[in-house]
């Protein structure tokens, strides 16, 4: 840097300090576990894996859609389902900011990479796609499942952005009925469009994932297993149809370097071999670990009950009260973070 540049930048975040902010490099990556009985969000550093702070995110007997999370990429912001809204969580002053209204109870969100835009979805024909705007807080776009379709009896049961314009889900005609997919683009000023809806269906409509590079993605399907596709196309790679190993899949993600499919079944974790530009998946789980038993037909649709840290590389599941730590290469226990929650679900941490 030079010398020039680097007296400003100091003078910058000197500036930045005395009016009581913190520069984004400064800011600790947090994570945040949800434990939906009580309404409580646990927030948790992945530098020393301990809880550092409680919110209280929704008032406890109103919390049948706290399940899933999502956290901006400077880790000030966390997003959380909730009865009919988002509550949008402070993390630096560990409190509730504001609470995004809307008209049904999202099940799934996702931020983009640049966090300008959060994607809500529901599960119902009447419960639209959002587009919601981070720093206003309004509603840019909704947009509906394809009308006249098969598929279009069923609203998104998950959505992933593979990058800040495009954005893929699946959706299905019923909680038990196979899933098709659905890739859908979103403007720079937050419109959504429908760009392509898949032919064949894949599966329950559990949860899904975009590699890095956004090439690719992995598909949970339940009963049926997980599955990779190509976006381009949103065809499901026949070939790379796996069942999954002890359980239905409902959730999972991808190691930093996308070399690892992640995937959280209802009876514990596993790790794959994967090619985020081909989809190709390993035969066989690179390792697997044992996690608690949660309801598959909950309804959990849309929820990340694994994140994974861009800092450290490191998994993070939930497991009962628990937050498990492992590392990605063998599934080795790092640390047991352990909380008075009696049913963690979702946990997140930046994408």
């Amino acid at each position: 840097m030079h010398a020039c540049t680097r007296v400003r930048f100091h003078v910058f975040v000197a500036l930045l300090l005395s009016a009581g902010l913190t520069p984004l490099a400064a800011q600790a990556e947090k994570g945040i576990a949800i434990d939906s009985p009580s309404g409580k969000a646990y927030v948790f550093d992945t530098a020393t894996n301990s809880i550092v702070s409680v919110i209280q995110a929704t008032a406890p007997g109103t919390t049948t859609s706290l399940n899933d999370c999502e956290i901006s990429q400077d880790n000030s912001k966390g997003y959380v389902t909730s009865t009919n809204s988002v509550t949008v969580l402070d993390l630096p002053q560990a409190r509730v900011n504001t609470t995004i209204p809307l008209a049904y109870s999202p099940i799934d969100l996702v931020l983009t990479p640049s966090s300008r835009y959060l994607m809500t979805t529901g599960n119902t024909e009447t419960t639209p796609v959002n587009a919601i705007d981070t720093t206003t807080l309004r509603i840019t776009s909704s947009l509906l499942p394809p009308a006249g379709t098969y598929y279009g009896s069923s609203g998104l049961k998950w959505i992933d952005a593979c990058d800040n314009q495009t954005l893929i889900g699946g959706f299905g005609t019923s909680y038990f009925d196979d899933t098709a997919l659905h890739r859908l683009s979103l403007s720079p000023s937050g419109q959504l469009r429908s760009t392509l809806v898949s032919g064949p269906r894949v599966g329950y409509g559990g949860n899904g994932h975009c590699a890095p590079g956004g090439k690719t993605a992995g598909v949970m399907q339940s009963a049926s297993g997980f599955a990779s596709v190509v976006v381009a196309a949103m065809a499901v790679i026949p070939e790379n149809q796996r069942f999954g190993y002890n359980g239905r899949t409902q959730s999972g993600g991808f190691s930093v370097d996308g070399q690892q499919l992640l995937i959280r079944s209802n009876y514990g974790v596993s790790a794959y071999s994967y090619n985020p530009a081909t989809g190709q998946i390993g035969l066989e789980p690179l390792w697997y670990r044992d996690a608690s038993v949660y309801d598959v037909y909950a309804q959990y649709f849309g929820t990340d009950f694994l994140a994974v840290s861009r800092d450290t590389g490191n998994v993070y599941y939930s497991d009962a009260s628990t937050i498990r730590v492992v590392k990605p290469g063998d599934g080795s226990l790092v640390a047991s973070i352990v909380t008075p929650a009696t049913n963690l679900t979702g946990v997140c941490l930046r994408k």
